[in-house]
Parts: C-alpha cells; structure tokens; sequence
C-alpha cells in the first residue's frame, strides 16, 4: 500500500500535540488552536467550544492526564482521524469523579480511569485546529484496541 503524501506531515504534527499534553503545557496545546475554533467533546457533551471555553476545558484535561498515546493517524493536511489511548489521574480529584453524573457514577479505584477515543480534526493552512469532534470511551484496558 503506497504511503499518503501527507502522512509524515500529519504525524509529526499530532505527535507535537501529544507531546504538549503529556507535557502539561496549557499554552503549548493551546498554541495549536485557531482563534475561531469549534471543539466538542460529544463523549461528555461539551459541544461547540469557543477558544476561552475550551482553554478551561484544555486546563481540566491536562491537570489529569497520566499519559496520553496514539494508536493511529490517518488522513491529510487538512482532515485527520486520530485514535488515541488516555489515562486519567484523579487521585485529587477522586471523590468528584466518582460523583459525577455524566460518568455514570464510577468506581476510581486506584484514582486512574481509561479511555479510548478517536479526535476528527481540521485544520487550516496555518496547521491550526478549526474544528474538532472527539468520540470516547472509559475502558477498564487497552487490551483489544
């Protein structure tokens, strides 16, 4: 199978992004959004993000992210599906978790929690974020993906 043109591109360019949130950087991932942009999350029904909204959204995230890692990326310059693996620590953040209605009222043991999701993303010539739809799952394991 031939390898897309754009391929090295669009995975340096997501692995810069991976990297900036297991770095915890706020400003470095907010660095990869444009000004106008439209996030959603529809996982947790955080839908239609404006830049400010989701800097607090982007904040929430990076303080619990253990580690995040990609399975894959596909697509071009300018569209990219990429499916990721994440793990939440909330071992602060345990007895709000635990409690939160839109997560169904978890069991946190151990104060970890594991996802599974895939980021659709487009991007403008700048390689900045214009709009992105993330889809996930809490697993109890990455096994399978």
């Amino acid at each position: 199978m031939a390898i897309h043109p754009d391929e090295a591109h669009i995975t340096a360019r997501q692995e810069k992004y991976r990297q900036a949130i297991n770095s915890c950087s706020i400003d470095e991932a907010m660095s990869f959004f444009s000004e106008d942009v439209h996030f959603s999350d529809f996982s947790i029904g955080q839908v239609n993000l404006t830049k400010p909204q989701l800097h607090a959204y982007i904040t929430n995230m990076i303080e619990s992210c253990d580690n995040m890692t990609t399975v894959s990326i596909n697509g071009d310059t300018s569209c990219t599906s990429w499916e990721w693996n994440i793990t939440f620590n909330y071992v602060k953040k345990m007895v709000k978790v635990a409690n939160d209605k839109e997560l169904g009222n978890l069991e946190v043991g151990g104060g970890l929690l594991k996802m599974v999701g895939v980021s659709v993303t487009w991007w403008n010539v700048e390689d900045k974020i214009i709009r992105n739809h993330d889809y996930a799952k809490l697993v109890e394991n990455f096994d399978g993906r």
